[in-house]
């Protein structure tokens, strides 16, 4: 590649040597042509003047010469005068001197010098002069006053002699003669053989001795033609005038005008000539260096050819176009796939390679290759160098090598693995086929080919218990018979209807593929056995018209079995699922009933106080009966509710930490109270615990607890008695996780093993008029099994119906070395506890000073908290919405307000974005102002959001005054 860009770069140089060899030629040519056309041009314009002034004195001289003769014909001299007067009107400045000087007309004046010039010539012209006539004041070298006289000598009829003239003025004929040229430059003279200027340039110059022809023109001979000479680097050009005269035109130029024309051309040509080796040169330059550049590309690319040819996985080798073919070069992948070295095995031909029973093969191949015919693909066995053979698959096609000669490229593979797979396939795929078919026949009792068109039958299996009763068959339609005799008589209908040969024939023909159906059939067994029959139609592409199909019968004893225990199965389901139903409508009916038994008794009391509003003891009576059935109605709701997010997934635990054993006493103390009141006896032991310490969700599992003994209060007699004890399991534990056992046992009415069942399912509750009208959703057992499967443990029940029953609850916990003094503080966790939770006494103090903003949409709800909150000794002030509590923060002074009492649920602005919008005023007071939720949102997750949205803490409707009061003690201070 480098020999050629420096051949490339000498041709350049010789390409620019002959051009600039042509260009010097050229300019040399056009200088000799400019100045053979610059003499031509002034030898032409000296003509030119010199025939104009020959033409005009060799007319004055005709003119003269004729009027001569008519003179001579003048009889009478004294007429001659007359005859002169009057030709001077038409022919200005003629005038005859004879020799005896006598000038005519006699009115004009003569030139006194013209005697003396004109002696003894016939014709002539006079040279310029001071007419002697004139002044005579004229300088000589002023032409301005100047004349020249054409003479002629004649004779008058009287024998005197004399010469006729005819005077021009030199400023006159200077114009005929005088041309430009050269830009007024070049200039016209005359003069006389010695040289001396007779009529000067139009332009009257003086013309410096340097200049004039210096005698030149005496040197020539007479009558010398048109010539020209270069004298001083000036250029004369001269021509004779003639006309009896020894004057010359001279046209003088400098010789730098001459050649400046043609040194204009030549410096023009040079600067072409400049540029056009400059433009050769950068063409040089660009296309070296792009020649470079493309010479490194190429040297990159065969690099990163050969990289690659040598890189890919795949083998590559380069083969001659012609048989026998060679192997010109292989790349390392390929001689790798064949056990050779690298470049071992150049320039061999490829049968050292392939497999001799392949070699035909793919010689034909890289035969239609080689006539270009387009890639082709061919498969053959390979001989390595360590004797194995191996499978290759390959691609072959003309194409090029660097050099552009026609070669063979051929990529190729192992595919040695996916040969032996495919075999392995094949095989696979027969012996598939082979238990296909086996699995077919084992399937079916019956397999036989037919041709309803023909009546044709071929069994292509038949079992044992067909073969006396079938197979003598020879065509469809005996086969068809045998069948029909042996049906049970109830399936004989359809069979005919279905599977008569005309009617198979029919169904085809409309389009059907396939008919079968299922009949009982006597075998040879004597026993009538379930057969599921079928034809399907196999359409002949060779032979429309005949309708070919294969006939298959199966005995379906077994699937018949299956499908009744499907049936049976099904219709168990179907029975689980009315019972189901049932208990939801057994729920529903309670939930109507147990709903209505508290609205009723708040409605009802509420009419009766109104009625007696003076009796303070039965106002105080009837506001508890109130006060305990609205308790009912929320347990109601919120076993429901509970219930409703365990069945749809969103039920999730909050553990912390606290104090079980404590967590028990408050238990205890809850429901002791209420079994006493019943007349049972109330007996626990929580003694056996060493670990108080735990991490658990309390609230859930003080739920189950209670939901297990108000139960166990609900279910047993007046006069029995009810057992709990809460145990660590010092035997089952892992890390620090340990058990704990709650066991409650009474002696109530028990329950029957069949309700055993169902005591965990939900809907369901237990009725004895025993104990009277039992109230609750029948959810509570439900829950309960559902919180302690999510906390990990197990609930168990044992019973009898009248002895009483035993649950017991077993749920791991984390055990603490500390105490847990981050038991749950906020009170919401008494909106999720059933209805017979203990609450604390209610402080009867009321608080020293405080303000709060209660934040509540609904109008009643709103004055109930006022009052409620008024009575406790705060002042209150309210707002509708979010957006109202804003403006009323933002409003007020700083410390103005001690707490913000939230709803969450509010049009305008709900009570998140107006906490966002409070804490994000630009006050010091609002960062730390105390906001609690006041919110029928209830469940967990909502006291955690109200948390994140920046809120303090979280109370639950309906509002219970203990509660209330105590959580503005938090944040008020009390008398």
């Amino acid at each position: 590649m480098k020999k050629n860009i420096w051949m490339l770069a000498v041709v350049y140089i010789v390409v620019a040597c002959a051009l600039a060899g042509a260009m010097y030629q050229f300019q040399k040519f056009v200088r000799e042509r400019l100045w053979n056309l610059a003499v031509e041009d002034i030898m032409e314009v000296t003509k030119q003047g010199t025939m104009t002034l020959r033409a005009q004195m060799d007319s004055a001289h005709d003119t003269l010469n004729n009027f001569a003769e008519v003179l001579e014909e003048v009889d009478d001299y004294s007429n001659i005068n007359e005859i002169l007067i009057h030709y001077n009107k038409l022919e200005d400045g003629v005038m005859l001197y004879l020799d005896d000087y006598t000038v005519m007309p006699y009115d004009m004046e003569p030139d006194s010098s013209f005697a003396g010039m004109a002696a003894g010539d016939t014709e002539g012209i006079m040279a310029p002069h001071v007419r002697s006539g004139s002044n005579g004041t004229a300088n000589a070298a002023d032409y301005a006053d100047k004349v020249m006289d054409v003479y002629v000598s004649c004779k008058l009829a009287d024998g005197r002699r004399g010469y006729l003239t005819k005077e021009f003025r030199i400023d006159d004929i200077i114009d005929t003669f005088s041309l430009s040229y050269y830009g007024g430059e070049g200039f016209s003279y005359i003069a006389d053989s010695n040289g001396t200027v007779l009529i000067p340039p139009a332009d009257k110059r003086d013309i410096p001795d340097s200049i004039a022809c210096c005698g030149y023109l005496k040197a020539l001979p007479e009558n010398s033609m048109t010539g020209w000479t270069i004298l001083n680097d000036i250029f004369y050009c001269y021509m004779p005038i003639g006309v009896g005269s020894d004057w010359h035109l001279v046209s003088v130029v400098d010789m730098e005008l001459i050649t400046r024309e043609a040194d204009q051309i030549v410096s023009q040509t040079y600067a072409l000539l400049a540029v056009v080796i400059m433009t050769i040169v950068v063409i040089m330059i660009i296309t070296m260096r792009r020649t470079l550049k493309a010479s490194r590309d190429a040297e990159n690319q065969n690099l990163y050819t050969e990289h690659i040819f040598n890189n890919v996985p795949e083998g590559i080798a380069l083969i001659t176009i012609n048989a026998p073919y060679i192997n010109i070069r292989m790349n390392y992948a390929g001689y790798q796939m064949f056990g050779y070295d690298n470049d071992s095995k150049n320039n061999v031909c490829i049968d050292h390679f392939i497999y001799n029973e392949d070699y035909d093969h793919v010689t034909g191949v890289f035969d239609e290759a080689a006539q270009g015919r387009g890639p082709c693909t061919y498969e053959c066995r390979i001989r390595r160098a360590d004797g194995m053979l191996i499978w290759i698959a390959g691609i072959v096609e003309r194409n090029h090598d660097n050099n552009g000669n026609d070669i063979l490229m051929t990529t190729f593979h192992d595919i040695t693995e996916e040969k032996l797979a495919r075999e392995e396939e094949a095989v696979k795929n027969k012996r598939e086929r082979r238990m296909l078919i086996t699995a077919v026949t084992e399937s079916y009792s019956i397999i036989a080919s037919l041709n309803i068109t023909r009546d044709e039958l071929q069994f292509i299996s038949l079992r044992e218990l067909f073969a006396d009763s079938v197979s003598r068959a020879g065509t469809y339609n005996e086969l068809y018979e045998r069948i029909a005799e042996r049906i049970e008589p109830k399936y004989e209908d359809e069979f005919r209807q279905r599977f008569a040969p005309d009617k198979v024939e029919l169904s085809f023909a409309k389009g059907r593929s396939r008919i079968w159906t299922d009949i009982r059939l006597r075998l040879d067994d004597g026993i009538y056995h379930w057969l599921s029959i079928q034809i399907i139609h196999v359409r002949n592409r060779n032979n429309s018209k005949e309708i070919n199909a294969v006939f298959l019968a199966r005995i379906s004893d077994e699937q018949k079995i299956e499908e009744a225990n499907q049936k049976r199965n099904l219709q168990d389901a179907l029975s689980a699922a009315k019972l189901a139903n049932e208990a939801k409508s057994r729920f529903l009916s309670n939930m109507s009933h147990d709903i209505r038994t508290p609205l009723n008794s708040i409605i009802g009391m509420t009419d009766i106080l109104k009625s007696h509003p003076d009796d303070t003891k039965q106002v105080e009576e009837g506001l508890d009966k109130i006060s305990m059935s609205g308790r009912h109605l929320l347990e109601l709701i919120n076993d429901i509710l509970d219930m409703s997010r365990i069945e749809s997934g969103k039920m999730s635990l909050q553990e912390s930490g606290f104090n079980i054993r404590a967590m028990m006493s408050e238990l205890i103390e809850l429901v002791r109270p209420q079994a006493l009141g019943s007349g049972i006896t109330f007996i626990s032991d929580i003694v056996s615990i060493e670990h108080d310490n735990v991490i658990g969700d309390e609230l859930r599992i003080k739920q189950i607890y209670l939901n297990i003994l108000s139960n166990a209060v609900k279910y047993t007699w007046a006069g029995g008695s009810i057992t709990i004890t809460l145990r660590e399991d010092g035997d089952v534990k892992n890390g620090r996780r340990h058990s704990y056992i709650f066991i409650c046992s009474d002696n109530g009415i028990g329950m029957s093993r069949e309700f055993q069942k169902h005591i965990f399912d939900s809907f369901e509750r237990a009725e004895d008029n025993a104990i009277g009208n039992v109230t609750g959703t029948g959810l509570g057992m439900a829950i309960a099994r559902n919180l302690v499967n999510l906390m990990g443990g197990t609930i168990d029940v044992d019973s009898r119906l009248g002895k009483g029953s035993v649950f017991t609850v077993t749920i791991p916990l984390e055990v603490c070395d500390v105490s847990a003094d981050n038991k749950a503080a906020d009170e919401s966790a008494a909106t999720m506890a059933p209805s017979g939770e203990h609450a604390a006494a209610e402080d009867e103090s009321v608080f020293k000073h405080g303000r709060v903003l209660l934040v509540e949409d609904n109008e009643l709800n709103r004055d109930i908290a006022a009052i409620l909150i008024g009575e406790m000794g705060v002042d209150v002030e309210t707002a509708a919405n979010g957006r109202e509590a804003v403006a009323k923060v933002e409003g007020a002074e700083e410390g103005y307000y001690d707490v913000i009492l939230m709803d969450i649920k509010m049009p305008v602005m709900n009570g998140y974005d107006a906490v966002k919008n409070i804490r994000a005023l630009e006050r010091d007071d609002v960062k730390t102002l105390p906001i609690i939720a006041m919110t029928a949102n209830a469940f967990s997750e909502d006291v955690h959001k109200a948390l994140k949205a920046g809120m303090n803490a979280h109370l639950s409707k309906p509002i219970e005054v203990a509660k209330l009061k105590r959580m503005l003690g938090k944040y008020i201070d009390i008398h």
